[in-house]
């Protein structure tokens, strides 16, 4: 690990679990025993709109939040937001971002995205910065969480351990729903990136 730490940025819509992402990494940083931080903002998440949040972590960390360009990875649950969000990163960062695209709505209902996933691949692409676009498994019909498996990605290439990770699951998530995390937990971790 570098000596100033880990950034992690995480953004979604209001119907991810982009706070529980957040909880979950900090919660693991913190069993490795590193000095962990989080910190996540709202806004019009409750109606559909942005959520983010911000992880770090590392021997000494005195902030919860980090500038813009100085995340080392976004875990994006959301093409677009992940497109609107990219300056966070910095210029080597890695973005793992789930294939979709969530509606827009208004006060009518739903409308016309502004711009295709394949628009926002291109101009993601066109910012230089390591992309891992994986595409969201669904939970009823694969018995496990695909919004998990971006976190499982993240566990392949940051310093924690297997076990600080199964003690962060053990108590965030009720037993109920444990097994299906864990699923998609393993499943981002079983993908290979080059």
């Amino acid at each position: 690990m570098k000596n100033d730490g880990v950034n992690i940025f995480l953004t979604g819509a209001g119907n991810h679990p982009v706070m529980l992402a957040g909880n979950l990494i900090s919660r693991a940083a913190f069993y490795e025993g590193y000095v962990a931080k989080n910190t996540s903002v709202i806004a019009l998440g409750v109606i559909g709109g942005a959520v983010v949040s911000q992880v770090r972590f590392g021997e000494k960390i005195l902030s919860p939040l980090f500038c813009n360009g100085e995340g080392d990875y976004m875990i994006a649950f959301d093409k677009l937001e992940a497109l609107r969000n990219c300056n966070q990163l910095k210029k080597n960062g890695t973005v793992i971002v789930a294939n979709e695209i969530v509606p827009v709505t208004s006060v009518s209902g739903l409308i016309e995205n502004p711009i295709t996933i394949e628009e926002i691949s291109e101009k993601l692409k066109a910012s230089r910065r390591t992309i891992l676009d994986i595409p969201i498994e669904d939970s009823i019909t694969s018995g496990i969480d695909g919004q998990m498996s971006l976190i499982g990605i993240l566990s392949n290439r940051i310093s924690i351990s297997i076990d600080s990770w199964e003690k962060a699951f053990e108590d965030i998530f009720p037993e109920d729903i444990l097994e299906i995390k864990r699923k998609g937990f393993e499943h981002g971790r079983q993908l290979f990136f080059s």
